[in-house]
Protein backbone atom coordinates (compact mmCIF):
# COMPACT_ATOMS: atom_id res chain seq x y z
CA UNK A 1 0.00 0.00 0.00
CA UNK A 2 2.60 2.23 1.00
CA UNK A 3 4.30 1.75 -2.86
CA UNK A 4 0.86 2.50 -4.36
CA UNK A 5 0.64 6.06 -2.23
CA UNK A 6 4.49 7.07 -3.51
CA UNK A 7 3.48 6.16 -7.04
CA UNK A 8 0.72 8.71 -7.44
CA UNK A 9 3.07 11.49 -5.76
CA UNK A 10 4.81 13.42 -8.61
CA UNK A 11 8.66 13.14 -8.47
CA UNK A 12 10.92 16.17 -7.83
CA UNK A 13 14.14 16.29 -9.12
CA UNK A 14 16.39 18.70 -6.68
CA UNK A 15 17.80 19.99 -9.95
CA UNK A 16 15.71 20.29 -12.56
CA UNK A 17 13.34 22.36 -10.07
CA UNK A 18 15.54 24.53 -9.23
CA UNK A 19 17.02 25.00 -12.69
CA UNK A 20 13.52 25.75 -14.17
CA UNK A 21 12.45 28.14 -11.66
CA UNK A 22 15.69 30.43 -12.62
CA UNK A 23 14.98 29.96 -16.06
CA UNK A 24 11.56 31.21 -15.65
CA UNK A 25 13.01 34.12 -13.54
CA UNK A 26 15.47 35.03 -16.08
CA UNK A 27 13.20 34.60 -18.76
CA UNK A 28 10.08 36.95 -16.61
CA UNK A 29 12.92 39.40 -16.27
CA UNK A 30 14.42 39.73 -20.20
CA UNK A 31 10.40 40.47 -20.21
CA UNK A 32 10.33 43.40 -18.23
CA UNK A 33 13.30 44.86 -20.25
CA UNK A 34 10.97 45.13 -23.88
CA UNK A 35 10.50 48.26 -24.60
CA UNK A 36 13.11 49.68 -22.10
CA UNK A 37 16.26 51.52 -23.75
CA UNK A 38 19.22 52.82 -22.13
CA UNK A 39 19.70 54.97 -19.99
CA UNK A 40 20.30 58.51 -21.75
CA UNK A 41 20.28 57.14 -25.48
CA UNK A 42 17.69 59.29 -26.69
CA UNK A 43 19.15 62.26 -24.79
CA UNK A 44 22.73 61.80 -26.68
CA UNK A 45 21.16 60.82 -29.92
CA UNK A 46 18.81 64.60 -30.16
CA UNK A 47 22.35 66.35 -28.76
CA UNK A 48 24.52 63.99 -31.51
CA UNK A 49 21.72 65.28 -34.17
CA UNK A 50 19.77 68.24 -32.37
CA UNK A 51 18.39 69.54 -36.18
CA UNK A 52 17.58 66.58 -37.55
CA UNK A 53 15.92 64.50 -35.21
CA UNK A 54 13.11 64.39 -32.97
CA UNK A 55 11.19 62.08 -30.79
CA UNK A 56 7.65 60.78 -32.00
CA UNK A 57 5.54 58.23 -29.97
CA UNK A 58 6.52 54.78 -30.53
CA UNK A 59 5.19 51.21 -29.97
CA UNK A 60 5.32 49.05 -26.67
CA UNK A 61 7.74 51.65 -25.42
CA UNK A 62 10.24 51.50 -27.93
CA UNK A 63 12.28 54.67 -28.89
CA UNK A 64 10.91 55.92 -32.52
CA UNK A 65 12.80 59.49 -33.17
CA UNK A 66 11.76 61.43 -36.42
CA UNK A 67 14.44 62.17 -39.76
CA UNK A 68 13.66 66.04 -40.41
CA UNK A 69 16.46 65.84 -42.84
CA UNK A 70 16.62 62.70 -44.99
CA UNK A 71 19.99 62.97 -46.49
CA UNK A 72 21.04 62.62 -42.45
CA UNK A 73 19.86 59.19 -42.64
CA UNK A 74 23.17 57.65 -43.38
CA UNK A 75 25.31 59.34 -40.93
CA UNK A 76 23.07 58.67 -37.99
CA UNK A 77 22.96 55.10 -39.33
CA UNK A 78 26.50 54.93 -39.16
CA UNK A 79 26.57 56.45 -35.76
CA UNK A 80 24.27 54.19 -34.46
CA UNK A 81 25.79 51.03 -35.68
CA UNK A 82 29.07 52.27 -34.83
CA UNK A 83 28.63 54.20 -31.09
CA UNK A 84 25.65 52.51 -29.80
CA UNK A 85 26.01 49.36 -31.36
CA UNK A 86 22.67 48.84 -33.01
CA UNK A 87 23.79 45.95 -35.29
CA UNK A 88 20.87 44.31 -35.75
CA UNK A 89 18.51 46.09 -39.25
CA UNK A 90 15.45 43.94 -39.06
CA UNK A 91 13.29 45.46 -41.49
CA UNK A 92 11.73 48.48 -43.22
CA UNK A 93 7.94 49.40 -43.18
CA UNK A 94 6.34 52.29 -45.24
CA UNK A 95 2.43 53.91 -44.75
CA UNK A 96 0.55 55.47 -47.21
CA UNK A 97 -1.52 58.55 -45.67
CA UNK A 98 -2.78 59.02 -49.15
CA UNK A 99 -5.42 61.96 -49.13
CA UNK A 100 -4.57 62.50 -45.53
CA UNK A 101 -1.42 64.12 -45.26
CA UNK A 102 1.77 65.56 -47.68
CA UNK A 103 4.24 63.76 -48.01
CA UNK A 104 2.29 61.04 -48.25
CA UNK A 105 4.40 58.31 -47.24
CA UNK A 106 6.33 57.31 -43.84
CA UNK A 107 9.23 54.92 -44.49
CA UNK A 108 10.18 53.30 -40.76
CA UNK A 109 13.85 51.27 -40.15
CA UNK A 110 13.74 48.92 -37.11
CA UNK A 111 17.05 48.61 -35.81
CA UNK A 112 18.19 46.49 -33.00
CA UNK A 113 21.02 45.96 -30.51
CA UNK A 114 21.70 42.45 -29.74
CA UNK A 115 24.38 43.45 -26.94
CA UNK A 116 22.43 45.83 -25.34
CA UNK A 117 19.08 44.32 -26.21
CA UNK A 118 17.56 47.72 -27.38
CA UNK A 119 15.62 48.44 -30.51
CA UNK A 120 15.10 51.71 -32.07
CA UNK A 121 12.93 52.82 -34.94
CA UNK A 122 13.52 55.66 -37.49
CA UNK A 123 10.96 57.16 -39.19
CA UNK A 124 10.90 59.26 -42.36
CA UNK A 125 8.27 61.36 -43.90
CA UNK A 126 8.82 61.86 -48.06
CA UNK A 127 7.30 61.60 -51.27
CA UNK A 128 8.07 58.97 -54.05
CA UNK A 129 8.45 61.63 -56.78
CA UNK A 130 10.64 63.20 -54.90
CA UNK A 131 15.02 62.67 -55.23
CA UNK A 132 14.53 59.60 -52.33
CA UNK A 133 15.89 58.34 -49.42
CA UNK A 134 19.93 57.42 -49.38
CA UNK A 135 20.08 53.39 -49.62
CA UNK A 136 21.20 52.30 -46.37
CA UNK A 137 23.08 49.16 -47.99
CA UNK A 138 26.45 50.43 -46.97
CA UNK A 139 25.67 50.62 -43.72
CA UNK A 140 23.98 47.85 -43.29
CA UNK A 141 24.08 44.96 -45.63
CA UNK A 142 20.66 43.47 -44.89
CA UNK A 143 18.58 46.55 -45.90
CA UNK A 144 19.32 45.63 -49.65
CA UNK A 145 16.46 43.51 -50.28
CA UNK A 146 14.03 45.25 -47.41
CA UNK A 147 14.73 48.70 -49.75
CA UNK A 148 13.79 46.55 -52.77
CA UNK A 149 10.79 45.84 -51.42
CA UNK A 150 9.51 48.94 -49.89
CA UNK A 151 10.39 50.15 -53.91
CA UNK A 152 7.93 47.25 -55.30
CA UNK A 153 5.39 48.01 -52.96
CA UNK A 154 5.15 51.94 -52.71
CA UNK A 155 7.25 53.42 -55.38
CA UNK A 156 9.79 54.74 -52.75
CA UNK A 157 13.17 55.32 -54.20
CA UNK A 158 16.85 54.79 -52.53
CA UNK A 159 19.25 56.67 -53.84
CA UNK A 160 22.37 54.77 -54.65
CA UNK A 161 20.39 50.97 -54.21
CA UNK A 162 22.97 48.90 -55.90
CA UNK A 163 20.09 47.02 -57.78
CA UNK A 164 16.88 48.48 -57.13
CA UNK A 165 14.15 46.53 -59.23
CA UNK A 166 11.08 44.84 -58.32
CA UNK A 167 11.55 41.68 -55.76
CA UNK A 168 7.74 40.47 -55.12
CA UNK A 169 6.48 41.62 -58.41
CA UNK A 170 6.91 40.61 -61.78
CA UNK A 171 9.12 43.33 -63.78
CA UNK A 172 6.49 44.41 -66.16
CA UNK A 173 4.08 44.91 -63.69
CA UNK A 174 2.56 48.23 -63.70
CA UNK A 175 2.08 50.47 -60.50
CA UNK A 176 3.18 49.70 -56.79
CA UNK A 177 0.20 47.82 -54.93
CA UNK A 178 0.80 48.54 -51.37
CA UNK A 179 -0.68 52.53 -52.25
CA UNK A 180 -3.24 53.89 -51.66
CA UNK A 181 -4.57 54.55 -54.81
CA UNK A 182 -3.68 51.33 -56.93
CA UNK A 183 -6.59 50.40 -58.68
CA UNK A 184 -6.91 46.73 -57.85
CA UNK A 185 -9.32 46.21 -61.15
CA UNK A 186 -6.40 47.56 -63.53
CA UNK A 187 -5.47 45.26 -65.99
CA UNK A 188 -1.98 43.67 -65.44
CA UNK A 189 0.29 42.37 -68.81
CA UNK A 190 0.04 38.50 -69.15
CA UNK A 191 3.04 37.04 -68.36
CA UNK A 192 4.02 33.55 -69.76
CA UNK A 193 6.96 31.62 -70.66
CA UNK A 194 9.56 32.90 -72.81
CA UNK A 195 9.81 30.71 -76.30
Amino acid sequence: MAEEESRDEPIEDDESSSNSNGGDTAAAADASNVGENEPGLKERLLDSFTSVLESVAGPKGDLCLRVTDRNCVTDIALHLRDEEKFNLFVDISAVDYFLKRKPRFDVIYNLYSIPNKHRIFLKIICDADEEGIPSLVNVYRGANWYEREVWDMFGISFRDHPNLKRILMYESFEGHPLRKDYDCRHRQPIVGPKS
